[in-house]
């Protein structure tokens, strides 16, 4: 959802959001990731749900941004050996 200059309300679909994200991105003269809190840890040596916070800043030519949010993941491995493996990426993250 985003707002006109007049304050309007209006909305786009997956392919516009998709093309003004990789304008954004490729734009960008820098990206940084910041993973913060863990808020939730639940699992084993091999199965993990986890929920952590983070920070995305992003900087553009004529503007910064700074974005907070939180994801939780669905992380497996089949051994204490190997590394682990998403199985599933929730943003959680509000408007």
């Amino acid at each position: 959802k985003n707002y006109d200059k007049n304050g309007a309300v209006f909305t786009w679909g997956r392919e516009d959001e998709m093309i003004a994200t990789s304008r954004m991105f490729n734009a960008a003269q820098s990206i940084d990731l910041t993973w913060t809190d863990i808020l939730n840890q639940n699992g084993d040596s091999l199965f993990v749900d986890i929920t952590r916070r983070f920070v995305l800043k992003i900087i553009l030519p004529n503007d910064e941004l700074n974005l907070f949010g939180k994801a939780t993941f669905q992380l497996t491995r089949k051994s204490i050996k190997e590394d682990w493996k998403i199985l599933q990426w929730t943003d959680e993250s509000k408007e």
